[in-house]
C-alpha cells in the first residue's frame, strides 16, 4: 500500500487529496473519503459531488457536537474527541467491509494536532488499512508528525506564499469549501 501525506500551511491539501481520489475512482477503484473536523451537517462542494459519484465513492463525516475552530472548552473538547474517535472507528469498519482501494483521511493530521487523536491511532489505522487490501492511503492536515513523515511513501508540503485570507477575505463556496 502507498501512503501519501499532504501537509503544510498552504491551501490545497484537501484539493490534492480529492484530485488523487478522483483519479483512483476514474480507474474503477472504490474510494472512501473521510473528513475529520468537518461537520456532517455542513454543506460543501465535495458533499454534493460525492452524491453524484455513485456507489464506488463514499464520503464519511462526523456529527460534531460543537465548532472545532472556536477553541472549545474541556467538556466540548472531550465531546469532539469522542466524535472523532467514533469517526475513525466507523471509517476502519467501513474500509474492512467495503474493501476500498483508496482511503483518504482528510484533516486527520489537524485532529492529531488538536489532541483529538493520537499518532499511534493514525499509525494503527495505516496498518489496518494495509492489511485489508487498501492500495492507497492519503492523510491531510497542516501539521505532520515526524513519525508519519518517515512512514509515508510520498510527502507533499503546501507552502502559503499568498492567500486572500491574508487580506481578511472570508472563505468562498466553490473555492474554499
Amino acid at each position: 500500500m502507498q501512503f501519501h501525506l499532504y501537509c503544510g500551511e498552504g491551501k490545497g491539501k484537501t484539493t490534492a487529496a480529492l484530485g488523487q481520489a478522483l483519479r483512483s475512482w476514474g480507474h474503477g477503484w472504490r474510494v472512501l473519503f473521510v473528513q475529520f473536523l468537518k461537520d456532517a451537517e455542513a454543506q460543501s462542494g465535495e458533499v454534493v459531488a460525492a452524491r453524484m459519484l455513485g456507489r464506488n465513492w463514499r464520503l464519511l463525516r462526523a456529527s460534531l457536537p460543537c465548532p472545532v475552530l472556536r477553541r472549545p472548552g474541556p467538556r466540548d473538547r472531550e465531546k469532539l474527541r469522542r466524535a472523532t474517535l467514533k469517526l475513525l472507528e466507523d471509517a476502519l469498519r467501513e474500509a474492512r467491509v467495503g474493501r476500498y482501494d483508496a482511503v483518504v483521511f482528510d484533516e486527520v493530521l489537524a485532529a492529531w494536532k488538536l489532541g483529538l487523536l493520537t499518532v499511534a491511532q493514525v499509525r494503527n489505522a495505516h496498518r489496518e488499512l494495509s492489511s485489508c487490501g487498501t492500495k492507497l492511503f492519503v492523510a491531510t492536515g497542516r501539521w505532520a508528525p515526524k513519525s508519519l513523515v518517515a512512514l509515508a511513501d510520498l510527502v507533499t508540503e503546501m507552502v502559503n506564499v499568498k492567500h486572500p485570507f491574508d487580506k481578511g477575505q472570508r472563505a468562498s463556496d466553490g473555492i474554499d469549501y
